[in-house]
């Protein structure tokens, strides 16, 4: 008798619990699609280039390595006429920023995200991938608001109007993001949002005006790369009612 109850209860336990996990993974939400975007501030990118790049600053000691009467005596000079040089790489100005991105949400709040994606300008262009954390901070009606942040590994190339002047940053990125998705119907999401971030160079590979290599470090060169952007995105998937 005993024993007849406790597996009728065992049975209903055991289906409640299968009806529970049912449940969840049917709540679960996940969405894949696109993001395009560009930087609006700074209006030109990277704010500042390394120092040794600005000042060019690479010959220690010669005839080369400066006039100690200019304004810029560390600056170093052309060989052959004596005059100053400087880099012939130009910040970015306008850029269009394409990337795939998905993510599975635990519950209605927590995303795990995934993405990759490139940017593009004028002499300039970049590649990354992302792995992120997101929040649903608000969600009523049709409109979410949705806070993140975002790593991974990345690198950007300049080129300079020189034939031989480059500068190769492999990186890992650091963003904050925050935006407003419009949902429609539970399965496509709209969003627009803006994206803080910045760059932690693991190393700058700089070939010089000479088609030379060049040593280029500074403890705070993440600072010269911070940036504002502003993104569009489009997702399919599942998502709440």
């Amino acid at each position: 008798m005993w024993g007849s109850r406790v597996g009728v209860v065992t049975i209903l336990c055991a289906l409640g619990s299968s009806d529970a996990r049912a449940q969840d993974a049917e709540s679960g939400q996940w969405g894949a699609g696109l993001r395009i975007g560009t930087m609006i501030i700074p209006g030109r990118y990277p704010a500042l280039f390394p120092d040794r790049i600005g000042n060019y600053d690479f010959v220690d000691e010669g005839p080369d390595a400066g006039d100690p009467d200019s304004a810029e005596p560390d600056r170093d000079l052309d060989p052959e006429t004596g005059e100053p040089l400087f880099t012939s790489l130009d910040k970015v100005g306008p850029d269009f920023r394409l990337a795939a991105e998905s993510f599975y949400g635990f519950d209605d709040a927590n995303r795990l995200g995934l993405g990759a994606g490139g940017a593009f300008g004028t002499g300039y262009s970049e590649l990354w991938f992302t792995v992120g954390y997101g929040r649903v901070l608000h969600a009523r009606n049709a409109l979410n608001l949705v806070g993140g942040l975002e790593t991974g590994f990345g690198s950007f190339r300049l080129t300079g109007t020189d034939e031989d002047e480059t500068l190769r940053v492999p990186y890992f990125p650091i963003h904050v993001t925050f935006g407003a998705e419009l949902l429609n119907g539970g399965n496509q999401t709209y969003g627009l949002g803006l994206l803080l971030g910045t760059k932690v160079p693991s190393r700058h590979e700089y070939t010089d005006l000479e088609g030379q290599e060049q040593q280029v470090k500074s403890a705070v060169n993440f600072a010269n790369y911070f940036f504002l952007g502003i993104e569009a995105k489009a997702l399919f998937g599942r998502f709440r009612e």
